[in-house]
């Protein structure tokens, strides 16, 4: 038992280094995408998919040392551990989970203000877009020989949106 403990808090120690790296790519990669830096955005794209990898790998080793605890959660090893007297190594335990926590909760931050720098970029590619490419139709009112009104398309030339 006392093996399958060590192995757990080694396991989470290196969960949470894991994470620790994804949070400064992460970060990084924040700083890519303000400089519109594809190269860098696509290294860190890489980076990132290798280590959620490593993270899931150690995700799966935790669940089988908990398995073998007894098919517990890391909460209710943290409880046993407590309710043993063994209130330091539960306090180690309960620091590490706490830590992933933040970890997480501040990966997911700077992810969604990634997004939000991606999508703001890509509404502002589109207005140039319309910008640069976009026709305005011009249409007249011209009257048949009938007396009755008739709209037709003019040809349409380039226009500038202002926004």
């Amino acid at each position: 038992m006392e093996e399958l403990l060590n192995t757990l808090q080694k396991i989470l120690s290196r969960h949470i280094g894991l994470h620790r790296q994804l949070l400064d790519l992460v970060r990084l990669e924040n700083d890519a995408i303000v400089q519109m830096s594809l190269k860098e955005i696509q290294e860190i794209t890489f980076s990132k998919e290798a280590l959620i990898n490593a993270i899931q790998s150690c995700e799966f080793e935790r669940k089988q040392i908990c398995e073998n605890i007894g098919n517990q959660s890391l909460d209710s090893i943290i409880l046993s551990l407590q309710d043993q007297g063994r209130t330091s190594l539960s306090e180690q335990f309960r620091t590490a989970q706490n830590t992933l926590k933040l970890l997480i909760d501040r990966i997911g931050e700077q992810n969604e203000q990634n997004k939000g720098l991606v999508e703001h970029t890509l509404v502002h590619i589109q207005n140039m877009k319309k910008n640069i490419l976009g026709v305005s139709e011009v249409q007249s009112t011209t009257y048949t020989s009938q007396g009755q009104t008739q709209t037709t398309q003019a040809e349409g030339r380039p226009r500038m949106i202002v926004q």
